[in-house]
């Protein structure tokens, strides 16, 4: 049995946090040596924003050794998505350019069906949980690995003070330079509302009091490629494998800061698995109004996907024939106003698109919530309730 443990003036209580570990004096030195004797070196993180605080000293070592970011699948603000060192969202990017891959707080840094590092390539790991003992069957090889408080660890790389070659440095930074991910494409004004044109409109709305929670996991890097959040603690998205989360997220997120603007980004899928009826009840009930924007495609796209990554030519593909069709003709924005008086607005076209969420946001700030449904190109050619190609 343990014992309870006191504060400092005798009396009983609660224990204090426990506090972060750092690394120890020869680790430090190893990780100062990969980034400083790199000509390439590339960190790939997922959640190490959990800390705002951390966020600061990621941007002063990549500063001060030359290193470029890739987030992948990022759970927070982990690192300004504006900096000329971020090099893009997308997972598996630069990993097999890399002459040195350091994993901070990440779970999968890239898919090895894909790409691998070369084989030159030293990586160094620093996580929590660098074992992943609660993933079955992880592994990412690492020549070091430890288990630490990132930010911890890097405040000692930082106050090490150690040496870094300049013209090592230069070449790094010209690697940065040349690998800086491509500008967005252009938008058009033809055809249906894509995942882009409703995040671009969200992206005009934020200001230093926006909170962004996101759950949509068909176009998760089309909307964190397209915000591109740069204050840490104004971004957060479900680090788990159910679905549901987001709407119920931002109530937390709105209760715990009360001046915030809560804004949740969420596929149609997603927004239903939330349970809606008890949902904006509750946010009506406890006064935690948010702006809700549903990107809806009519359907399940990720089953979709995942079954053209197995057979991209077989015969779902070739009769669309996904059996993916879920919310087709459905009014899902109507759910908020039915359980709790959010305002509900459908939108179809681009010209109504920014002035229903300029309407929606005034309505949150009144202290109501709001739910905008944008309607997206439907992800398959099928209806529920087609019996026709079910027989076929």
């Amino acid at each position: 049995m343990g014992r309870s443990r006191s504060h400092a003036g005798g009396g009983s209580g609660a224990a204090p946090p426990v506090q972060g570990a750092g690394l120890a004096p020869d680790a430090v030195r190893g990780l100062h040596a990969l980034l400083a004797g790199a000509r390439r070196a590339l960190l790939i993180t997922t959640y190490a924003g959990r800390n705002p605080a951390t966020v600061e000293r990621l941007v002063a070592v990549c500063e001060r050794y030359g290193v470029g970011v890739v987030e992948v699948g990022p759970q927070y603000v982990n690192f300004p998505g504006d900096h000329p060192c971020h090099l893009g969202y997308r997972r598996d990017r630069l990993i097999d350019e890399a002459d040195a891959i350091v994993l901070v707080d990440v779970d999968v840094p890239w898919l090895p069906r894909n790409t691998r590092p070369d084989p030159a390539a030293r990586v160094f790991h620093l996580d929590t949980d660098p074992v992943k003992s609660t993933l079955g069957a992880w592994h990412f090889g690492a020549h070091d690995s430890y288990m630490a408080d990132s930010g911890v660890a890097l405040a000692q790389l930082l106050e090490a003070e150690l040496p870094v070659d300049r013209a090592l440095k230069a070449e790094r930074e010209a690697w940065l330079r040349a690998s800086a991910p491509a500008g967005p494409a252009a938008t058009t004004d033809d055809g249906p509302l894509t995942a882009r044109d409703v995040t671009l409109a969200v992206k005009e709305l934020l200001t230093e009091r926006s909170v962004v929670l996101c759950e949509e996991p068909s176009n998760a890097l089309a909307i964190t490629s397209t915000l591109r959040m740069n204050r840490p603690g104004s971004f957060f998205s479900s680090g788990g494998s159910g679905l549901g989360w987001s709407i119920n997220a931002a109530i937390g997120a709105k209760l715990a800061r009360p001046d915030a603007e809560v804004i949740a980004l969420v596929g149609d899928g997603c927004y239903v698995f939330g349970v809606p009826a008890s949902a904006y009840w509750v946010a009506a009930t406890y006064e935690a109004p948010m702006l809700t924007v549903i990107y809806n495609n009519s359907g399940w796209h990720s089953p979709k996907a995942s079954t053209h990554l197995v057979h991209p030519s077989g015969a779902a593909h070739a009769a669309d024939a996904y059996w993916v069709a879920a919310s087709a003709g459905s009014r899902l924005a109507d759910l908020g106003a039915a359980a709790g008086g959010a305002m509900a607005i459908r939108v179809e076209d681009r010209q109504a698109l920014r002035e229903a969420l300029a309407q929606a946001l005034a309505c949150v700030r009144a202290g109501r919530p709001a739910v905008v449904e944008a309607m997206l190109a439907p992800t398959t050619r099928q209806s529920p309730g087609d019996r026709g190609q079910q027989a076929a």
